[in-house]
């Protein structure tokens, strides 16, 4: 059984990892924690669903409209329609939706209709327009630094209106994004969250394909998604800025341990340098949790399926951090990181990370997902 994105139980379950050398009362704890945990925790079939195509927003190097499937959408769809498809999804065997596009809070209808046949799922948004207290999934409100930051680099602040709408909502966690330009404000920012009682964790900025090549300067037309960046100074990540960035999280979560939803570990693994990816001739991941799922589909806002490569098909995979494809690459090794004690445990921890991070506590639990 290969992975789904987001799948927790990514081999088959009487599978095993590869015997190492450490002590046996060691290893069978983590192994007994394994169990546990593949007890408690449902398995995820998940697919993506751009449900909008249009935002509120104008985000420099947005993966949305940095590309080319949004060019070619063959016209809206309506709320019926897209009921009959999230039938047909969990006849399919899906349990789980990953719900973005431009802006999903713009099309409550669509959530909702969603929410009558996949019981689980995550709304990623800018938080402007907050989405109905009845679409019960996991809302990921996405952050990108402080009032001057987002005007520059997202056209307008977001924060503060977003953290007053999400304010004591337990759907809600804020997901900071972290470029070269907002480093110094991860620790104001997660102050700000852990103050409006909103648990904040972290995302990388990861340039499109379209980003890159007008850095490079071999795209040169005018685009609202491009108006803040140079080749000398923009929003990719040298690996002395990950460092500084990883400093500051630590900070962060010193000072408001209850607010930070992340895991340094997994910030060492996701920032090492060491090539997180197989890539291909053409420089395609072959080996991204989100792209080795047979089942795992990505719905573009016309209800046609991406032709691309993943669930963010504009990504440059070379350069690929995001978290969504990063956790469900980690989780997919199971192999590779129980080797060792100290990086099966970390696994383990990921593991229970991401099922908070993901679904909420009344979808967490044996038997949960249907």
């Amino acid at each position: 059984m290969l992975p789904e994105p987001g799948m927790i139980v990514a081999e088959r379950p009487d599978a095993r990892p590869a015997p190492a050398d450490e002590p046996a009362d060691e290893r069978a704890a983590l192994f007994a924690r394994l169990r546990d945990l593949r007890a408690k925790f449902p398995t995820i079939v998940s697919s993506n669903y751009d449900v909008s195509d249009t935002c509120n927003l104008s985000c420099e190097g947005c993966l949305y409209f940095s590309g080319i499937n949004y060019t070619k959408l063959q016209g809206k769809r309506t709320v019926t329609e897209w009921e009959r498809l999230f039938a047909a999804e969990a006849e399919r065997g899906i349990n789980f939706g990953y719900f973005a596009g431009a802006e999903p809070s713009l099309v409550p209808g669509i959530l909702r209709a969603a929410s009558r046949h996949l019981r689980t799922g995550m709304i990623a948004t800018n938080g402007i327009k907050r989405i109905p207290e009845d679409i019960r999934y996991r809302i990921h409100v996405s952050l990108w630094g402080d009032e001057a930051a987002s005007r520059e680099l997202r056209g307008a602040d977001n924060g503060p209106k977003a953290l007053r709408n999400y304010q004591g909502d337990d759907r809600a966690i804020a997901v900071y994004t972290i470029s070269r330009r907002n480093i110094d404000q991860i620790v104001p920012v997660s102050r700000m969250c852990a103050d409006h009682g909103v648990p904040i964790t972290f995302n990388y900025f990861s340039p499109t394909d379209d980003y890159q090549a007008r850095l490079a300067g071999s795209v040169t037309s005018e685009s609202d998604y491009f108006h803040a960046s140079s080749s000398e100074d923009n929003l990719a990540l040298t690996p002395a800025d990950l460092l500084r960035a990883h400093e500051a999280i630590a900070e962060a979560r010193s000072r408001h341990p209850d607010a930070i939803w992340y895991s340094l570990d997994y910030d060492r693994w996701i920032t090492s340098g060491e090539p997180l990816y197989r890539l291909d001739a053409e420089g395609i991941a072959i080996d991204c949790g989100n792209r080795v799922s047979p089942a795992h589909r990505h719905i573009n806002a016309d209800l046609t399926i991406s032709t691309g490569k993943c669930c963010s098909p504009n990504i440059d995979c070379r350069e690929c951090r995001a978290y969504l494809q990063g956790y469900a690459t980690l989780l997919s090794r199971l192999r590779t990181f129980s080797k060792q004690p100290r990086d099966f445990r970390m696994w383990l921890d990921v593991w229970e990370l991401w099922m908070r991070l993901f679904l909420l506590p009344e979808h967490r639990g044996e038997g949960a997902v249907r």
